[in-house]
C-alpha cells in the first residue's frame, strides 16, 4: 500500500449525525509528501490501528470513494472512537469475503482507523466507504415526490425485497444495522427499455451498527438505545425506558426486522409512522428516550414520535392485504417476529419481486412440490387456496430449512388426516369451546389467546374460535405460529430429529414411545415428504 494516497475533490457534505463526508479519489504517488493531497491512509504515524492497510485488494486506483470523518467530543475520547470502529470492522470483513457480490444492496465499507491524539487536536475517526451520495438519493426523498413524479405503490414490493436482501446479508454476518428507515436507504433510478424505470436500493449509514457476537456474554455495544424513536423495536424501546430484563430481553437481528416494518409503513404513508396509545398506555411516564449523547433527528422536534412500551403504530394507510400482513409480522413481539431471511424467502408480499431478482428461495416450497408431498402419502390433491394459505403462513414458523418444512407438513398431514379436517372429530369435554381446530388442532383458551395476539394483536380468535377452522388463511397461520412458538425451538428439532417434533406437539400421547403405531405413521409421512423436499437426504427419526 506504500505510495497510494487519497486525494480530495471539491466535494464536502455534512450530515446531522456528526459526520463530515468527503468525496475522494485514490491516486498512486511515489513520494510520501501530502502536498496537494488530502490524506495518506496507510503506514502513517498519525493513525493508531492500521486497518487501512487491509483494503488494497478491494479498491481501485482512479476510482472515487467516500471518506467519513467524525471528531471525538473530547480530545482524549478513545472510547467513542473504538466503539465506532468495532461496529464497522465486521462490515468491512463481511465485504472482503463477499466474493459473489451478494451484498449489492448494502453500501460497501473498506477501511477504518482513528488518529493519535495531539494537543488541542480532537481525535478523528475515518471510514472509507463506497461513493453513493453523488448517484443515489435517500428513499425518503423519493417517496415524498408528488404529482406526476409520485412513486406508485406497486414498486414497494421491489423496494422491500431489496431491503430484505441487504438485511439478510448483514444478519448472516451477524451485523445489526440498528437504524433502518427511509433516510438510511439510498436509491438509484435507471431508465430501461420501453421507457420503464428500475430502482436499485442500498442500505447505508452504518454509524450505529453493531456486531452480534453469539459467543460473547458481553455485548455492550448492542445494548445502547440508538436510532429514531419512530422506528425503534419494542426491545430497544424497553431498554431505553428502563424496562429491561437481562434474563429475557435481547437486542439482536430481529430489531432490524421491526424497523423494516416501520420503514414499509413509512413508504405507504409517505411520512414516518405515527403511534397510537390506549388510555392505559398514556398514563405511563416511561417515554422512549435515547442514549444521552445521541441527538438524533432533532429530538425535541419529534415529540410525536415518542411512545410508551406497548404502543402500536397506525397502519390504516396500507390498503394492500399482502403489505399489511407483512408489516404486522415485522411488528410482532420477539421471539414471534420472523427473521429477515424467513420473510425474504417466504412472504407473498415479496414473492413477485423475488422472481424479478432471479434469486430462488432456499426454503420455499413450490406448488408442485407441495401437491406431490401430499399425494405421495395417499391423500387427495390439495387445492390452490390451500397452497397459497400455506405459503402465507410459513414465515410465522421460523423455519430454517426445507427439511424443517417437511417435518412440519408431516405432522400437519397426521393432525388433519391429509388436509381434510380442520376440526377435532371427538373433542374432549375439558377443552370447552376451545377444542382442536386448524391444521395443527389448536386447543385450550390460553393457546387461542396467544395465537390471536401474535397474529392479529387482539383477541378475535378467543371471541370467535371457529375462525381457526373456517378460514383457510387462519388455519395455516395458527399452525405455523404454533410451530414457531413451541416446536421450532424444542431440543432436537433444529438438528432434524423428527421424533423431537412429535414429542413437542403430542408428548402425552405419542412421545417416549407411548403410541408406536401413530408415531410410525407420522414417520412414514415424513420419509416420503423429505424425499420430495430434500432428495437424497436420509431422515432422522430419533428424538421422541
Amino acid at each position: 500500500m506504500a505510495g497510494k494516497y487519497l486525494y480530495a475533490t471539491n466535494f464536502e457534505q455534512k450530515f446531522s449525525n456528526g459526520f463530515t463526508v468527503y468525496q475522494i479519489k485514490l491516486e498512486e504517488r511515489a513520494t510520501t509528501t501530502q502536498e496537494n493531497g488530502f490524506l495518506q491512509l496507510s503506514h502513517n504515524d498519525d493513525f493508531e490501528n492500521g486497518e487501512f492497510d487491509n483494503f488494497e485488494e478491494n479498491i481501485e486506483v482512479g476510482c472515487t470513494y467516500e471518506l467519513l470523518a467524525k471528531p471525538a467530543k473530547r480530545t482524549d475520547s478513545k472510547t467513542e472512537m473504538e466503539q465506532l470502529r468495532l461496529s464497522i470492522l465486521p462490515l468491512i470483513t463481511a465485504f472482503t469475503t463477499d466474493m459473489d457480490g451478494t451484498s449489492i444492496n448494502v453500501q460497501r465499507y473498506y477501511g477504518i482507523d482513528y488518529t493519535v491524539p495531539k494537543a488541542g487536536i480532537p481525535r478523528i475517526c475515518y471510514i472509507l466507504a463506497e461513493n453513493c451520495e453523488d448517484c443515489l438519493q435517500p428513499l425518503s426523498t423519493l417517496i415524498a415526490l408528488t404529482g406526476c413524479q409520485k412513486i406508485d405503490t406497486s414498486l414497494f414490493r421491489s423496494f422491500t425485497k431489496q431491503m430484505l436482501l441487504g438485511l439478510t446479508f448483514l444478519h448472516n454476518n451477524r451485523i445489526i444495522h440498528k437504524d433502518i428507515r427511509c433516510d438510511n436507504v439510498l436509491v438509484r433510478q435507471q431508465e430501461c427499455p420501453l421507457k420503464k424505470k428500475e430502482y436499485f436500493l442500498k442500505l447505508a449509514h452504518f454509524e450505529k451498527a453493531a456486531f452480534h457476537d453469539l459467543n460473547s456474554k458481553d455485548n455492550k455495544i448492542l445494548n445502547i438505545a440508538e436510532g429514531s424513536s419512530r422506528f425503534a423495536s419494542t426491545e430497544m424501546q424497553k431498554l431505553a425506558s428502563f424496562d429491561w430484563d437481562d434474563s429475557i430481553d435481547v437486542i439482536g437481528t430481529l430489531t432490524d426486522v421491526f424497523s423494516l416494518g416501520c420503514t414499509v409503513l413509512e413508504m405507504y404513508q409517505r411520512s414516518p409512522p405515527n403511534w397510537i396509545y390506549t388510555e392505559k398506555e398514556r398514563q405511563k411516564e416511561s417515554l422512549f428516550v435515547f442514549a444521552p449523547e445521541n441527538k438524533f433527528d432533532d429530538f425535541l422536534a419529534n415529540l410525536r414520535g415518542l411512545r410508551n412500551v406497548g404502543a402500536n403504530p397506525d397502519i390504516s394507510c396500507i390498503n394492500e392485504k399482502d403489505a399489511l400482513d407483512f408489516v404486522r409480522r415485522c411488528l410482532l413481539p420477539r421471539p414471534e417476529r420472523p427473521s429477515s431471511s424467513s420473510l425474504n424467502e417466504m412472504h407473498v408480499f415479496t414473492k413477485e419481486a423475488s422472481a424479478k431478482q432471479g434469486s430462488p428461495a432456499r426454503y420455499q416450497v413450490s406448488k408442485d412440490e407441495f401437491r406431490l408431498a401430499v399425494i405421495v402419502n395417499g391423500f387427495p390433491q390439495p387445492t390452490d387456496s390451500q397452497y397459497e394459505s400455506f405459503a402465507k403462513g410459513v414465515p410465522y414458523g421460523h423455519f430454517t430449512s426445507r427439511r424443517e418444512l417437511g417435518m412440519f407438513l408431516a405432522n400437519i398431514l397426521h393432525e388433519s388426516a391429509g388436509l381434510r379436517y380442520r376440526k377435532e372429530i371427538s373433542p374432549q369435554p375439558e377443552y370447552g369451546k376451545y377444542y382442536g381446530r386448524g391444521y395443527m388442532q389448536l386447543t385450550w383458551e390460553d393457546n387461542y389467546r396467544k395465537a390471536s395476539q401474535a397474529l392479529y394483536h387482539d383477541d378475535r380468535l378467543v371471541e370467535n374460535p371457529d375462525q381457526v377452522a373456517d378460514d383457510e388463511d387462519v388455519a395455516w397461520a395458527t399452525a405455523c405460529w404454533y410451530w414457531g412458538a413451541v416446536v421450532h425451538s424444542y431440543p432436537g428439532v433444529a438438528e432434524g430429529k423428527f421424533g423431537a417434533s412429535i414429542r413437542a406437539i403430542n408428548s402425552e400421547e405419542e412421545g417416549m414411545g407411548r403410541n408406536e403405531v401413530k408415531s410410525r405413521a407420522r414417520n412414514e409421512y415424513y420419509k416420503r415428504i423429505l424425499a420430495v423436499f430434500v432428495p437424497g437426504e436420509a431422515p432422522v427419526e430419533s428424538g421422541s
